[in-house]
Protein backbone atom coordinates (compact mmCIF):
# COMPACT_ATOMS: atom_id res chain seq x y z
CA UNK A 1 0.00 0.00 0.00
CA UNK A 2 1.42 3.45 -0.99
CA UNK A 3 1.62 5.51 1.77
CA UNK A 4 3.09 9.20 2.41
CA UNK A 5 5.78 9.92 5.45
CA UNK A 6 5.63 13.54 6.46
CA UNK A 7 8.50 14.51 9.23
CA UNK A 8 8.35 17.86 11.11
CA UNK A 9 11.27 19.65 12.33
CA UNK A 10 12.09 22.47 14.18
CA UNK A 11 11.80 24.78 11.07
CA UNK A 12 7.99 23.43 10.32
CA UNK A 13 5.76 24.70 9.09
CA UNK A 14 8.31 26.69 6.46
CA UNK A 15 10.66 23.84 5.76
CA UNK A 16 9.70 20.02 6.51
CA UNK A 17 10.88 16.79 4.62
CA UNK A 18 8.00 14.17 3.37
CA UNK A 19 8.59 10.43 1.51
CA UNK A 20 5.82 8.53 -0.65
CA UNK A 21 6.75 4.90 -0.04
CA UNK A 22 5.27 2.91 -2.93
CA UNK A 23 4.20 -1.06 -2.91
CA UNK A 24 7.38 -1.85 -4.00
CA UNK A 25 9.41 -0.49 -1.81
CA UNK A 26 10.98 2.49 -3.50
CA UNK A 27 11.24 5.55 -1.69
CA UNK A 28 10.70 9.32 -3.34
CA UNK A 29 11.62 12.17 -1.15
CA UNK A 30 10.72 15.70 -1.02
CA UNK A 31 11.41 18.52 1.36
CA UNK A 32 9.72 22.29 0.76
CA UNK A 33 6.56 23.93 3.16
CA UNK A 34 3.96 22.29 4.95
CA UNK A 35 1.93 23.66 2.25
CA UNK A 36 3.79 21.86 -0.53
CA UNK A 37 3.97 18.89 1.82
CA UNK A 38 -0.20 18.97 1.64
CA UNK A 39 -0.22 18.96 -1.87
CA UNK A 40 2.30 16.29 -2.55
CA UNK A 41 0.41 13.94 -0.55
CA UNK A 42 -3.29 14.73 -1.66
CA UNK A 43 -5.73 12.65 -0.33
CA UNK A 44 -2.84 10.14 0.13
CA UNK A 45 -2.75 7.77 3.90
CA UNK A 46 0.35 9.57 5.70
CA UNK A 47 1.96 9.19 9.07
CA UNK A 48 3.40 12.14 10.68
CA UNK A 49 6.44 12.04 12.72
CA UNK A 50 7.14 14.02 15.60
CA UNK A 51 11.07 15.38 16.47
CA UNK A 52 12.26 12.54 19.20
CA UNK A 53 13.83 15.00 21.28
CA UNK A 54 9.94 16.18 22.16
CA UNK A 55 8.80 12.85 23.52
CA UNK A 56 10.17 11.05 26.37
CA UNK A 57 10.81 6.99 25.43
CA UNK A 58 10.55 4.76 28.86
CA UNK A 59 9.00 1.65 30.09
CA UNK A 60 7.41 1.24 33.22
CA UNK A 61 6.32 -1.75 35.71
CA UNK A 62 2.37 -1.59 35.44
CA UNK A 63 -0.72 -3.84 36.33
CA UNK A 64 -2.67 -5.64 33.43
CA UNK A 65 -6.14 -4.28 33.02
CA UNK A 66 -7.98 -1.88 30.42
CA UNK A 67 -5.85 0.51 28.51
CA UNK A 68 -8.12 3.09 30.20
CA UNK A 69 -7.03 1.88 34.05
CA UNK A 70 -3.82 1.47 33.05
CA UNK A 71 -3.83 5.22 31.60
CA UNK A 72 -5.29 5.96 34.90
CA UNK A 73 -2.24 4.39 36.62
CA UNK A 74 0.70 5.82 34.63
CA UNK A 75 1.61 9.37 35.76
CA UNK A 76 2.34 7.81 39.12
CA UNK A 77 4.33 4.97 38.01
CA UNK A 78 6.47 7.90 36.06
CA UNK A 79 6.09 10.67 37.86
CA UNK A 80 10.02 10.61 38.83
CA UNK A 81 10.46 10.83 35.35
CA UNK A 82 9.43 14.24 34.33
CA UNK A 83 8.96 17.53 35.77
CA UNK A 84 5.65 18.84 34.78
CA UNK A 85 2.01 18.22 35.75
CA UNK A 86 0.57 15.06 34.50
CA UNK A 87 -2.77 17.11 33.93
CA UNK A 88 -0.05 18.89 30.98
CA UNK A 89 1.20 15.90 29.80
CA UNK A 90 -0.14 13.13 26.82
CA UNK A 91 0.84 9.43 27.58
CA UNK A 92 0.60 7.33 24.74
CA UNK A 93 0.75 3.39 25.47
CA UNK A 94 3.03 1.05 23.34
CA UNK A 95 3.74 -3.10 23.93
CA UNK A 96 5.19 -4.94 26.86
CA UNK A 97 8.25 -6.17 26.59
CA UNK A 98 9.54 -9.80 27.83
CA UNK A 99 10.20 -8.46 31.32
CA UNK A 100 6.29 -7.35 31.59
CA UNK A 101 6.93 -3.50 31.35
CA UNK A 102 4.91 -1.28 29.15
CA UNK A 103 6.56 1.06 27.04
CA UNK A 104 5.17 4.41 26.79
CA UNK A 105 5.73 8.16 25.04
CA UNK A 106 5.29 10.97 27.16
CA UNK A 107 4.75 14.47 25.71
CA UNK A 108 3.25 17.96 26.38
CA UNK A 109 -0.17 18.08 25.56
CA UNK A 110 0.89 21.53 24.25
CA UNK A 111 2.98 20.03 21.81
CA UNK A 112 -0.05 17.56 20.29
CA UNK A 113 -2.08 20.56 20.16
CA UNK A 114 0.83 22.36 18.27
CA UNK A 115 1.17 20.23 15.67
CA UNK A 116 -2.66 19.00 15.12
CA UNK A 117 -3.44 22.47 14.29
CA UNK A 118 -0.31 23.18 12.06
CA UNK A 119 -1.30 20.31 10.24
CA UNK A 120 -5.14 21.07 10.01
CA UNK A 121 -4.05 24.35 8.61
CA UNK A 122 -2.40 22.91 5.90
CA UNK A 123 -5.21 20.27 5.14
CA UNK A 124 -3.55 17.57 6.08
CA UNK A 125 -4.87 14.90 8.39
CA UNK A 126 -3.09 12.11 9.76
CA UNK A 127 -3.48 8.40 10.43
CA UNK A 128 -1.05 8.04 12.61
CA UNK A 129 1.23 10.14 14.47
CA UNK A 130 4.74 8.68 15.89
CA UNK A 131 8.04 9.72 17.46
CA UNK A 132 10.71 9.73 14.96
CA UNK A 133 13.06 7.79 16.95
CA UNK A 134 11.02 4.77 16.87
CA UNK A 135 10.94 4.86 12.60
CA UNK A 136 15.28 4.40 12.73
CA UNK A 137 15.67 1.01 11.58
CA UNK A 138 15.76 -1.24 13.89
CA UNK A 139 18.37 -4.24 14.31
CA UNK A 140 17.62 -6.64 17.17
CA UNK A 141 21.63 -7.24 17.53
CA UNK A 142 22.39 -3.53 18.40
CA UNK A 143 21.47 -0.37 18.32
CA UNK A 144 20.24 1.99 15.57
CA UNK A 145 21.97 5.48 15.08
CA UNK A 146 20.62 8.01 12.74
CA UNK A 147 22.25 11.51 11.99
CA UNK A 148 20.53 14.49 11.22
CA UNK A 149 22.50 17.62 11.25
CA UNK A 150 23.05 18.34 14.83
CA UNK A 151 21.33 16.01 16.17
CA UNK A 152 21.21 12.04 16.98
CA UNK A 153 18.39 9.75 16.84
CA UNK A 154 19.31 6.54 18.76
CA UNK A 155 16.76 3.84 18.93
CA UNK A 156 17.75 1.27 21.28
CA UNK A 157 14.54 -1.24 21.41
CA UNK A 158 11.52 -1.77 18.82
CA UNK A 159 9.62 1.16 21.58
CA UNK A 160 12.80 2.22 23.20
CA UNK A 161 15.35 5.31 22.36
CA UNK A 162 16.40 8.32 22.94
CA UNK A 163 17.85 12.12 20.99
CA UNK A 164 20.50 13.54 21.54
CA UNK A 165 22.93 16.45 20.08
CA UNK A 166 25.90 15.35 18.39
CA UNK A 167 28.48 17.09 20.45
CA UNK A 168 27.26 14.94 23.13
CA UNK A 169 26.51 11.34 21.60
CA UNK A 170 29.52 9.35 22.03
CA UNK A 171 29.43 10.28 25.78
CA UNK A 172 25.60 9.79 26.17
CA UNK A 173 26.34 6.56 24.37
CA UNK A 174 29.09 5.59 26.58
CA UNK A 175 26.99 6.17 29.77
CA UNK A 176 24.00 4.08 28.63
CA UNK A 177 26.18 1.02 27.46
CA UNK A 178 27.94 1.02 30.66
CA UNK A 179 24.48 0.90 32.34
CA UNK A 180 23.70 -2.11 30.48
CA UNK A 181 23.46 -5.62 32.03
CA UNK A 182 26.48 -7.85 30.75
CA UNK A 183 25.58 -9.79 27.77
CA UNK A 184 26.53 -9.93 23.98
CA UNK A 185 28.19 -6.91 22.44
CA UNK A 186 26.20 -4.65 20.78
CA UNK A 187 26.61 -3.15 16.72
CA UNK A 188 25.86 0.08 16.80
CA UNK A 189 24.34 1.00 13.12
CA UNK A 190 25.61 4.43 12.30
CA UNK A 191 23.55 6.01 9.85
CA UNK A 192 25.13 8.96 8.53
CA UNK A 193 25.32 11.34 5.38
CA UNK A 194 28.49 11.84 3.34
CA UNK A 195 31.01 13.99 4.85
CA UNK A 196 30.04 13.31 8.32
CA UNK A 197 31.49 10.80 11.02
CA UNK A 198 30.43 11.79 14.22
CA UNK A 199 32.01 8.56 16.03
CA UNK A 200 35.16 8.08 14.38
CA UNK A 201 37.95 6.70 16.20
CA UNK A 202 35.48 6.01 18.90
CA UNK A 203 36.27 2.81 21.04
CA UNK A 204 33.23 1.10 22.62
CA UNK A 205 35.19 -1.99 22.96
CA UNK A 206 33.48 -4.54 23.45
CA UNK A 207 30.91 -3.18 21.26
CA UNK A 208 31.53 -2.18 17.30
CA UNK A 209 30.59 0.27 15.04
CA UNK A 210 28.66 -0.30 12.08
CA UNK A 211 28.62 2.82 10.22
CA UNK A 212 26.45 3.50 6.80
CA UNK A 213 26.10 6.11 4.11
CA UNK A 214 22.76 7.95 3.96
CA UNK A 215 21.55 10.18 1.82
CA UNK A 216 18.29 11.96 2.93
CA UNK A 217 17.24 11.32 6.47
CA UNK A 218 13.17 11.09 5.62
CA UNK A 219 13.86 8.32 3.52
CA UNK A 220 15.61 6.24 5.90
CA UNK A 221 13.39 6.43 8.18
CA UNK A 222 10.04 6.06 5.49
CA UNK A 223 11.80 3.20 4.66
CA UNK A 224 12.24 1.34 8.03
CA UNK A 225 8.90 2.88 9.64
CA UNK A 226 6.48 0.12 11.00
CA UNK A 227 3.12 0.54 12.23
CA UNK A 228 3.49 -2.39 13.88
CA UNK A 229 6.32 -1.36 16.25
CA UNK A 230 5.87 1.74 16.44
CA UNK A 231 3.43 3.60 19.43
CA UNK A 232 0.83 5.41 17.86
CA UNK A 233 0.67 8.93 19.66
CA UNK A 234 -3.08 9.65 18.47
CA UNK A 235 -4.76 7.75 21.13
CA UNK A 236 -6.49 8.56 24.20
CA UNK A 237 -7.78 11.94 24.25
CA UNK A 238 -6.38 12.12 20.46
CA UNK A 239 -7.89 9.36 19.16
CA UNK A 240 -9.24 9.90 15.57
CA UNK A 241 -12.32 8.15 16.15
CA UNK A 242 -13.06 10.15 19.46
CA UNK A 243 -11.47 13.72 17.73
CA UNK A 244 -14.56 12.57 15.19
CA UNK A 245 -17.28 11.42 17.52
CA UNK A 246 -16.54 15.14 19.21
CA UNK A 247 -16.76 17.26 16.11
CA UNK A 248 -19.71 15.72 14.97
CA UNK A 249 -21.84 16.04 18.77
CA UNK A 250 -20.88 19.45 18.21
CA UNK A 251 -21.44 20.17 14.59
CA UNK A 252 -24.23 17.61 13.24
CA UNK A 253 -27.06 20.21 13.12
CA UNK A 254 -25.95 22.81 10.97
CA UNK A 255 -24.03 20.31 8.98
CA UNK A 256 -26.91 18.51 8.38
CA UNK A 257 -28.54 21.82 7.25
CA UNK A 258 -25.97 22.88 4.98
CA UNK A 259 -26.32 19.26 3.43
CA UNK A 260 -30.02 19.50 2.72
CA UNK A 261 -29.46 22.77 1.03
CA UNK A 262 -26.73 21.85 -0.91
CA UNK A 263 -28.46 18.88 -1.99
CA UNK A 264 -31.52 20.55 -3.27
CA UNK A 265 -28.66 21.38 -6.17
CA UNK A 266 -28.01 17.83 -6.32
CA UNK A 267 -24.89 17.89 -4.96
CA UNK A 268 -22.76 15.61 -3.48
CA UNK A 269 -20.90 12.91 -4.71
CA UNK A 270 -24.05 10.30 -5.14
CA UNK A 271 -25.81 12.71 -7.44
CA UNK A 272 -26.03 10.02 -10.25
CA UNK A 273 -26.84 7.10 -7.86
CA UNK A 274 -30.21 9.43 -7.38
CA UNK A 275 -30.61 10.28 -10.71
CA UNK A 276 -30.79 6.81 -11.97
CA UNK A 277 -33.54 6.26 -9.56
CA UNK A 278 -35.88 8.94 -9.74
CA UNK A 279 -34.17 11.27 -8.65
CA UNK A 280 -36.30 14.38 -8.26
CA UNK A 281 -38.53 12.02 -5.77
CA UNK A 282 -36.33 9.77 -4.29
CA UNK A 283 -34.06 13.46 -2.91
CA UNK A 284 -37.04 15.51 -1.97
CA UNK A 285 -38.35 12.84 0.13
CA UNK A 286 -34.64 12.68 1.64
CA UNK A 287 -34.65 16.77 2.14
CA UNK A 288 -38.00 16.13 4.06
CA UNK A 289 -36.73 13.21 6.42
CA UNK A 290 -33.71 15.16 7.09
CA UNK A 291 -35.56 18.26 7.76
CA UNK A 292 -38.26 16.26 10.45
CA UNK A 293 -35.17 14.70 12.24
CA UNK A 294 -33.68 18.23 12.70
CA UNK A 295 -36.82 19.77 13.26
CA UNK A 296 -39.43 17.21 14.96
CA UNK A 297 -41.98 19.34 16.12
CA UNK A 298 -42.67 20.47 12.72
CA UNK A 299 -46.17 18.72 11.76
CA UNK A 300 -46.06 20.17 7.90
CA UNK A 301 -43.39 19.85 4.90
CA UNK A 302 -44.62 22.01 2.07
CA UNK A 303 -41.51 23.82 1.02
CA UNK A 304 -38.30 22.40 2.57
CA UNK A 305 -36.00 25.01 1.05
CA UNK A 306 -38.19 27.84 2.76
CA UNK A 307 -38.80 26.16 5.97
CA UNK A 308 -35.24 25.28 6.46
CA UNK A 309 -33.75 28.71 5.69
CA UNK A 310 -36.79 29.85 8.62
CA UNK A 311 -35.40 27.60 10.45
CA UNK A 312 -31.77 29.25 10.30
CA UNK A 313 -32.46 32.31 10.97
CA UNK A 314 -34.08 31.21 13.97
CA UNK A 315 -31.32 29.31 15.27
CA UNK A 316 -29.23 32.13 14.14
CA UNK A 317 -31.05 34.99 16.64
CA UNK A 318 -31.03 32.29 19.28
CA UNK A 319 -27.48 31.80 19.29
CA UNK A 320 -27.49 27.90 18.99
CA UNK A 321 -26.89 24.80 16.78
CA UNK A 322 -23.33 25.66 15.76
CA UNK A 323 -22.85 29.97 16.69
CA UNK A 324 -20.32 31.69 14.16
CA UNK A 325 -20.60 28.55 11.88
CA UNK A 326 -24.03 28.95 11.64
CA UNK A 327 -23.70 32.70 10.82
CA UNK A 328 -21.36 31.51 8.14
CA UNK A 329 -23.37 29.38 6.28
CA UNK A 330 -26.57 31.44 6.13
CA UNK A 331 -24.17 34.07 4.64
CA UNK A 332 -22.91 31.68 1.98
CA UNK A 333 -25.61 29.11 0.94
CA UNK A 334 -27.46 31.77 -0.91
CA UNK A 335 -24.76 32.52 -3.20
CA UNK A 336 -23.35 28.70 -3.64
CA UNK A 337 -26.68 27.73 -4.89
CA UNK A 338 -26.67 30.53 -7.25
CA UNK A 339 -23.27 30.05 -8.69
CA UNK A 340 -23.49 28.36 -12.37
CA UNK A 341 -22.84 24.67 -12.49
CA UNK A 342 -21.82 24.40 -8.47
CA UNK A 343 -21.55 20.92 -6.80
CA UNK A 344 -20.33 20.50 -3.37
CA UNK A 345 -17.30 17.76 -2.89
CA UNK A 346 -16.30 18.44 0.49
CA UNK A 347 -16.92 20.28 3.08
CA UNK A 348 -14.85 20.59 6.26
CA UNK A 349 -15.02 23.19 9.34
CA UNK A 350 -12.32 23.76 12.49
CA UNK A 351 -10.90 26.43 13.92
CA UNK A 352 -13.20 29.04 12.36
CA UNK A 353 -12.97 28.18 8.99
CA UNK A 354 -14.73 26.54 6.64
CA UNK A 355 -13.06 24.51 4.00
CA UNK A 356 -15.40 23.41 0.52
CA UNK A 357 -14.20 21.78 -2.44
CA UNK A 358 -16.75 22.39 -4.90
CA UNK A 359 -16.64 22.17 -9.09
CA UNK A 360 -18.34 25.17 -10.75
CA UNK A 361 -18.53 25.54 -14.37
CA UNK A 362 -15.95 27.51 -15.23
CA UNK A 363 -12.76 30.10 -14.24
CA UNK A 364 -14.81 32.74 -14.62
CA UNK A 365 -17.59 31.04 -12.84
CA UNK A 366 -15.20 30.82 -9.86
CA UNK A 367 -13.92 34.13 -9.96
CA UNK A 368 -17.55 35.78 -9.35
CA UNK A 369 -18.04 33.21 -7.08
CA UNK A 370 -15.29 34.51 -5.06
CA UNK A 371 -16.23 38.38 -6.00
CA UNK A 372 -19.45 37.84 -4.48
CA UNK A 373 -18.64 35.77 -1.38
CA UNK A 374 -15.59 38.54 -0.62
CA UNK A 375 -18.54 41.11 -0.74
CA UNK A 376 -20.49 39.97 2.35
CA UNK A 377 -19.82 42.06 5.64
CA UNK A 378 -17.44 40.04 8.07
CA UNK A 379 -16.31 37.09 5.54
CA UNK A 380 -12.70 36.33 4.26
CA UNK A 381 -12.49 34.08 0.88
CA UNK A 382 -9.05 32.28 -0.38
CA UNK A 383 -9.32 29.89 -3.24
CA UNK A 384 -6.65 26.96 -2.13
CA UNK A 385 -6.94 25.49 -5.13
CA UNK A 386 -7.98 25.63 -8.65
CA UNK A 387 -7.99 23.15 -11.58
CA UNK A 388 -9.50 22.86 -14.60
CA UNK A 389 -11.34 19.84 -15.53
CA UNK A 390 -12.92 18.54 -19.10
CA UNK A 391 -16.42 20.73 -18.96
CA UNK A 392 -15.91 22.45 -15.15
CA UNK A 393 -13.57 23.71 -12.69
CA UNK A 394 -12.49 22.11 -9.57
CA UNK A 395 -11.38 24.06 -6.38
CA UNK A 396 -11.12 24.22 -2.68
CA UNK A 397 -12.26 27.81 -1.00
CA UNK A 398 -11.71 28.63 2.59
CA UNK A 399 -14.13 30.96 4.10
CA UNK A 400 -13.40 32.74 7.61
CA UNK A 401 -14.25 35.54 9.62
CA UNK A 402 -12.81 38.37 9.34
CA UNK A 403 -9.84 39.46 10.91
CA UNK A 404 -10.02 36.03 12.58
Amino acid sequence: MKRFVLRLGAEAPDQVSWALRSDDGSIQPGHGSLLEAAAAIGRGRVTVLVPGQDVLLLAAKLPKGSRQRIAQAIPFAVEEDYVSDAEELHFGQGARDAAGRLALALVASTRMDGWLAMLQAAGIDPQTMVPDILAAPFQPDGWTIVVDGGLALVRTAQQQGFAVDIDNLEAVLRTELAALPAGEPLTLHLHAPPGQAPLAGADFAPHTVDAQPMAAVVAVLAAALDDKVAIDLLQGPYNRHAQWGNLWVQWRTPVALLLVLLLMRGGLLGQEYFALRHEAGLLAQQIEKVYRDQFPEAKKVVNPRAQMEQQLAGLRAQGQGGGAFLGQVGKITPVLLAAPGFVIQSLRYADGRLELGFLVSSLQGLDELKTKLAGLSGLEVEIRTASAKADSVEARMQIKEAGR
